[in-house]
């Protein structure tokens, strides 16, 4: 159901593969290249494989970088109106949702796209002067419409659809399909006998976990392929379909930081020891020139004997921390995550690991660090011997987070968790602090 606190925690978010702003709509009162291009993006969103409803808004402003602004629409089209449109030019009926939701007294338009959808979709006659030609698959690919190539096309037909061809080139995508599954397992440090209590719902029988075939048979099941996935906060996409970026990644600019903090919150109360990673590219101190830097947030899922099994979400917010900008999201979440009694860890990577781990594109517990001889917090507060112009720049950042009601926020949290946890070992089982 489309409601006004649905689209108002939407509008926290950036465009994605499952969610497109525009400013105006222009399906039918448009020009050729207008009624083109919201077939287009309607048939992106209905062909992109997800696991959540996908969403097309009218009336919204965004830029890349800045919070979304609401800059409404008056005259919106009736959604009888657009189904009979898009039936007239696409191989099969597109399924949506339409409504008109005002938002500080300004009319947005909001198409919601299921995630039920019979795939392939495409348009069987295309626009005139070959605007958008007929046949072509579109899908939305790192927050932009792509065309699909003939291998992503095929991927589109079920996973159930697929179960029980085990040989040529359906037999090769679910045996790949299968060794993913059973890499996010090992990857997390979790032995083949322990992915039955991990996932007691589903009564695995070990027998079934033997042979990859039984295995893609459990896994026709949807509900189960989604579950893994969540239990670890993996992609479905990757898990069904393989690809560079394997886990959901939390995207956070210096507008979103509230985001942040409900995740902190959210962590706390599912985790006995949650932390906060935080990793830099060399020795040097975090604001030198070229200095790069990563955030991760770990929380516990799972004990086996001495093995802590952790859910992690890496985090883009911070790329150079020489750039002042980056620098303050850094310390603001940094100091929320330490005032909420989180584990702050400071490690050293190699700049490529490092922009895979932003990128969600690698296995945290795959990480070769070069030790853990800082610490955060030191670094938030500059109590340890720095320059006194980052103090000031501490004071600022403290004084706009008061401002901003970022404080506030932590404060209220604070009353919630008010005890700090006991500090573990270590922030990654197979390494020591040096």
């Amino acid at each position: 159901m489309i409601t006004e606190e649905l689209i108002r925690r939407l509008l926290t978010q950036g465009e994605s593969d499952i969610l497109e702003f525009k400013e105006k709509q222009g399906a039918f009162t448009g020009s050729e290249e207008q009624r083109a291009e919201f077939t287009k993006d309607m048939l992106a969103l209905a062909n992109t494989r997800r696991d959540r409803d996908a969403f097309l808004i009218f009336g919204v402003r965004f830029k890349v970088g800045e919070t979304p602004e609401v800059v409404g629409q008056e005259q919106h089209p009736d959604p009888g109106d657009v189904q009979q449109f898009l039936d007239s030019r696409t191989n099969r009926p597109i399924r949506f949702e339409h409504n008109v939701v005002l938002i500080d007294g300004k009319k947005v338009g909001v198409y919601r796209l299921p995630k039920e959808q019979d795939r392939p979709l495409y348009l069987t006659r295309g626009f005139d002067k070959g605007i958008v030609r007929a046949s072509l698959v579109f899908c939305r690919r790192a927050g932009t419409t792509s065309v699909m190539t003939p291998d992503e096309i095929m991927r589109l037909a079920p996973i159930e659809r697929r179960a029980g061809k085990w040989e040529g080139e359906y037999g090769d995508q679910l045996r790949a399909m299968v060794d993913r599954w059973f890499k996010i397992f090992r990857a997390h440090g979790v032995q083949q006998t322990w992915i039955p209590d991990l996932l007691p719902a589903f009564q695995i029988p070990l027998d079934m976990l033997t042979d990859w075939r039984d295995t893609a048979r459990l896994l026709q099941d949807q509900q189960l392929r989604n579950a893994t996935c969540e239990l670890f906060n993996i992609r479905p996409e990757w898990l069904e379909e393989g690809g560079e970026i394997i886990f959901n990644v939390m995207y956070l600019s210096s507008h979103h930081i509230g985001c942040f903090l409900k995740r902190l919150a959210d962590c706390k109360r599912q985790a006995l020891l949650p932390q906060v990673v935080a990793f830099k590219s060399s020795r040097r101190k975090l604001g030198a020139f070229g200095q790069h830097g990563a955030l991760l947030i770990r929380r516990e899922i799972a004990i086996f004997g001495e093995t802590i099994i952790y859910h992690n979400i890496p985090v883009f917010s911070v790329e150079s921390w020489s750039d002042p900008t980056h620098r303050y999201i850094a310390k603001c979440l940094l100091m929320a995550a330490d005032k909420l009694g989180f584990e702050l860890w400071g490690g050293i990577l190699p700049k490529a690991q490092l922009r895979s781990l932003r990128g969600g594109e690698v296995f945290p517990e795959e990480l070769k660090p070069w030790g853990f001889g800082w610490h955060p917090v030191d670094y938030v507060y500059q109590d340890n011997g720095f320059p006194t112009k980052d103090r000031s720049e501490l004071q600022e950042i403290m004084a706009d987070a008061e401002k901003n009601g970022f404080m506030a926020e932590i404060r209220k949290l604070l009353e919630e968790f008010p005890r700090r946890p006991e500090r573990p070992k270590a922030p990654f089982q197979r390494q020591e602090p040096s």
